[in-house]
């Protein structure tokens, strides 16, 4: 699981200006909203992979 956030964690500051060059945070709103995602993915997919019937 670290592995998947340590990855995530780098595309997503490859990919988005979440940061200016001093290390200010430009857009708190959208880091969140993009965190969320990655929550509610790993979320969904972990209630996918249990099973409903013993």
């Amino acid at each position: 699981m670290d592995l998947l956030q340590d990855k995530f964690h780098e595309w997503k500051h490859e990919h988005f200006q979440l940061y200016d060059e001093d290390g200010n945070e430009l857009n708190e709103d959208l880091e969140i909203e993009i965190d969320q995602t990655l929550h509610d993915f790993i979320e969904i997919h972990l209630m996918r992979s249990i099973p409903t019937k013993f």
